[in-house]
C-alpha cells in the first residue's frame, strides 16, 4: 500500500475540508500563546516587545502568516466555529489508521465533537503587555484566504516570501494542497488514489499577487520581498535528486541573509543599539571565530578580553557544547550540516555568532 509520511495514504483523508482550516487555526492560537509567554518573560529572555518577528516554513509558514495577519474577529474562518460532530472512521481503519499510529486506542474511544475553537488570540498565557510584529517570514507556506483587507494594525508588518515554482506540496500560486503530488501519482502506472477534501490555498506567489491586486484599496499593505528560484525539476527528477526538491529552501544561507537584511530597517532602535551594532558586536570586543563556514570539527576562537565560557547550541536551543574555560581551539562533536550559534561570554559582554556547517 502506498504510504505518505510513513502512514497509509487512506489514513490521511480528512472528514471534510473544515479540518484543514481548524488545524491551521489551532496552530496560530498556539503561536500567539507562545509569543505572549515570551513577552511576559521579556526581561528574562532579553526580548524587546517592540520588535517581534515571526518566521515559519511549510505548515509553519501558514502559522506565521496567520499569527501576524489574522488579527480581526471578522477574519475567523467559519469552519472554526462549532460544527456538527464528524462521522467515525470505517471499522476497517481501526488497526492501520487508529491503533498502529497511536492516534487513539480505538475508534469507539475517539472524541468526534467539533466545538467552537474560540478567540482568534487563543487563551494561553494571558498578557496585558503590548507587542508589535514587525516582520513575517514565510518559507513555502500559504494563506487559506485574504487576511489583508481587514486589519487592526496601522503599519503592516513587512513580509518575506520564499517559494519554488515546482513545489509539489504547497502550491506556488493558487491551487489545492498537495496538488503537485497528486499530479505526480497520476503519471505512474499504479495511478494511486489520492487524498480528498484538500482546500485551495494561496502559495507565496499567490499571496504576492493578492497584495498587488489590493494595492488600489486604501488599506495598509505589507512591503513584500518575494524570493524564488528557476527550479522546474519534475516529479521524477525530484525523486532522484534531493537537491532539486521544490518543497525546500534552495541556498539556506542566501535566503536567510536576504530575509535578515529586509527585516533590519524595520527594527525600532530607539533607546537601544542599532542593527549594525548587533551585527558587528563580535568585532568590537576583539573576537575572532574561524573557520566559518565550518568544514571539520575544530573551531578557533581568539579574544582580546578574558573568555569566561563558550557554548554551542542548535536552532532549537539545545546545548551541544559548554566549555567553562578558554581554549583557542575547540573540538566540536560531529555536527550535521546546518546552522548553529556559538555563545561566548567574556569579561566584557556576551557575544552570539552564527556558525554554518
Amino acid at each position: 500500500m502506498f504510504r505518505f509520511f510513513g502512514i497509509p495514504w487512506n489514513c490521511l483523508n480528512m472528514q471534510d475540508t473544515a479540518e484543514w482550516f481548524r488545524a491551521s487555526y489551532r496552530g496560530m492560537q498556539d503561536a500567539k500563546s507562545a509569543i505572549r509567554y515570551l513577552i511576559n518573560n521579556a526581561a528574562l529572555y532579553k526580548i524587546d516587545p517592540r520588535n517581534v518577528f515571526v518566521v515559519g516554513e511549510s505548515a509553519g509558514g501558514f502559522i506565521a502568516m496567520a499569527t501576524a495577519f489574522l488579527d480581526e474577529n471578522s477574519e475567523k474562518p467559519a469552519q472554526c466555529n462549532a460544527l456538527a460532530a464528524v462521522m467515525p472512521p470505517n471499522a476497517l481503519y481501526e488497526n492501520q489508521c487508529i491503533q498502529t499510529p497511536g492516534f487513539d486506542t480505538s475508534i469507539a474511544s475517539m472524541n468526534l465533537q467539533r466545538p467552537d475553537l474560540g478567540s482568534i488570540s487563543g487563551n494561553g498565557n494571558p498578557s496585558t503587555v503590548p507587542y508589535t510584529i514587525k516582520g513575517v517570514g514565510n518559507f513555502y507556506g500559504a494563506l487559506m484566504n485574504d487576511l489583508f483587507t481587514n486589519h487592526s494594525y496601522n503599519q503592516a508588518p513587512v513580509l518575506y516570501l520564499f517559494h519554488q515554482p515546482n513545489d509539489l506540496v504547497v502550491p506556488y500560486t493558487y491551487d489545492r494542497l498537495l496538488e503537485g503530488e497528486a499530479y505526480c501519482f497520476t503519471q505512474f502506472p499504479a495511478n494511486c488514489a489520492w487524498l480528498i477534501n484538500r482546500p485551495k490555498v494561496y502559495g507565496s506567489k499567490g499571496i504576492q499577487n493578492m497584495i498587488s491586486t489590493l494595492n488600489g484599496a486604501q488599506i495598509p499593505l505589507p512591503n513584500v520581498f518575494f524570493d524564488s528560484t528557476l527550479n522546474n525539476a519534475d516529479c521524477v527528477a525530484q525523486i532522484g535528486d534531493p537537491n532539486v526538491v521544490g518543497h525546500s529552501i534552495s541556498n539556506y544561507w542566501l535566503r536567510t541573509t536576504n530575509m535578515a537584511k529586509f527585516f533590519a530597517p524595520t527594527i525600532d532602535t530607539s533607546n537601544n543599539c542599532s542593527p549594525t551594532d548587533i551585527v558587528n558586536s563580535t568585532m568590537e570586543i576583539g573576537l575572532k571565530v574561524y573557520p566559518n563556514p565550518l568544514h571539520g570539527n575544530e573551531i578557533n576562537i581568539e579574544s582580546l578580553t578574558p573568555v569566561l565560557s563558550i557554548e554551542l547550541v542548535d536552532l532549537q536551543g539545545k546545548q551541544l557544547v559548554r566549555t567553562p574555560f578558554y581554549s583557542k581551539t575547540i573540538t566540536l562533536p560531529n555536527l550535521s550540516s546546518g546552522v548553529y550559534f556559538l555563545i561566548i561570554q567574556t569579561s566584557k559582554q556576551k557575544s552570539v555568532t552564527k556558525i554554518i556547517k
